[in-house]
């Protein structure tokens, strides 16, 4: 199938830090549509604003000021998703035992909305 015959895929990242935010950008870069899933109003209506919330990665700026990224707080979007990647933080404690309850919280929020066949 010739790469013009390909559809357009649709990937959802949830969690835009410093590991979610450069991957969204690199996939917008890439030819992806991409939405966003963030826990805080603040900084969704940032990004949606074209605001680089990571200002130590000023090479992002450029892609988000184009406004492309849809970010929300809810996991509506991964209904019409392709790609479903998880990239939210697994702090850990003083015995280096990770938290968990991220990655949890974010695995039902996807639960919720999923279709057959996503990634």
């Amino acid at each position: 199938m010739k790469k013009s015959q390909r559809k357009k895929e649709i990937v959802t990242i949830i969690g835009l830090g410093y590991v979610g935010l450069p991957l969204a950008v690199l996939a917008l870069e890439k030819g992806y549509r991409v939405f966003g899933v963030v826990k805080s109003r603040q900084k969704a209506g940032a990004l949606n604003r074209g605001v680089n919330t990571l200002t130590d990665e000023p090479g992002i700026t450029p892609i988000i000021a184009k406004k492309v990224l849809r970010v929300a707080t809810s996991y509506e979007s991964v209904k019409r998703s392709d790609i479903v990647v998880i990239c939210v933080p697994t702090p850990v404690d003083e015995m280096n035992t990770p938290d968990l309850s991220p990655v949890i919280a974010a695995s039902k929020g996807i639960a919720r909305n999923l279709k057959r066949g996503q990634l």
